[in-house]
């Protein structure tokens, strides 16, 4: 009789544990920590009805749930302007490579760095060829004035 209390015990503490998983599970809060927690309850009761497949969903889960709060940060970084926060999210998207349209956020954040690149150096190109012209670094324009020379297309003083 003992024995019978003991295991009608274990029954309910089981199913207990894998219902408080399974609550985890479906809560709605839809994170790492959630699913992680959740099959953290499923392999403490290994072989209880199908714990065990819950458990390796719940991790596979949780890694999905992982992977997608990188993609929504490495968005976020691609919002901004400059190389720096590209890089940023690239560096993002390489953790999560073969997840959704990750490759090809990797492959634009690589084209807007080249382009960015590109266009500094051109830039770059383009204020020495006018310094050495005697123009405006700024803008191209050029200077009148004697002492005080002042870039006709954008007022600046020649600083060169």
């Amino acid at each position: 009789l003992a024995e019978a209390c003991i295991e009608k015990a274990e029954e309910v503490r089981k199913d207990t544990v894998y219902a408080n998983g399974r609550v985890k599970m479906n809560g709605g809060n839809y994170s790492v920590y959630k699913y992680a927690e959740a099959a953290k309850l499923f392999e403490s009761i290994p072989g209880w009805k199908d714990a065990d497949a819950l458990a390796a969903q719940c991790r596979e889960l949780a890694k999905d749930s992982q992977k997608e709060v990188i993609l929504g940060h490495a968005l976020t970084l691609m919002g901004y302007k400059g190389v720096q926060k590209l890089e940023e999210a690239g560096n993002l998207l390489k953790q999560i490579s073969g997840y959704k349209n990750a490759d090809a956020l990797l492959a634009e954040c690589q084209q807007k760095i080249a382009q960015i690149r590109y266009a500094e150096e051109q830039k770059r190109i383009s204020i020495q060829q006018w310094r050495s012209a005697g123009r405006c670094a700024a803008c191209g324009g050029e200077f009148k004035g004697v002492f005080n020379k002042v870039c006709t297309s954008c007022g600046r003083s020649k600083d060169y």
